[in-house]
């Protein structure tokens, strides 16, 4: 029995490393002005900060992905560091897809 959960267990993690690859292996392009949000946007939140404002031809970094009902969401890191997470069609493009 033990090993049947460390077998679930390692697959589970394999799944999920997978998935954060696959995260980051996405592109987005920032076409015009865009809200960085401090928490994502999937998770409905009551309250979430804007944090900046991303600038046309600003390069980002995917870190991670999610998806809301009718949007997806990146979670994104500046060249200065500040991450956040951006809407797409919010001033952002999906450039390329893992």
């Amino acid at each position: 029995m033990a090993a049947f959960v460390v077998l679930i267990a390692a697959a589970l993690g394999v799944l999920w490393v997978g998935d954060i690859l696959m995260d980051r292996s996405m592109s987005i392009a920032v076409v015009a002005e865009a809200p960085l949000y401090s928490l994502p946007p999937q998770d409905y939140p009551a309250v979430n900060a804007q944090l900046g404002t991303l600038k046309p031809g600003e390069s980002v970094k995917v870190t991670r992905m999610g998806y809301g009902k009718d949007f997806q969401a990146f979670r994104v890191e500046t060249h200065s560091g500040l991450e956040g997470w951006v809407i797409s069609g919010k001033g952002v493009e999906i450039r390329r897809r893992g």
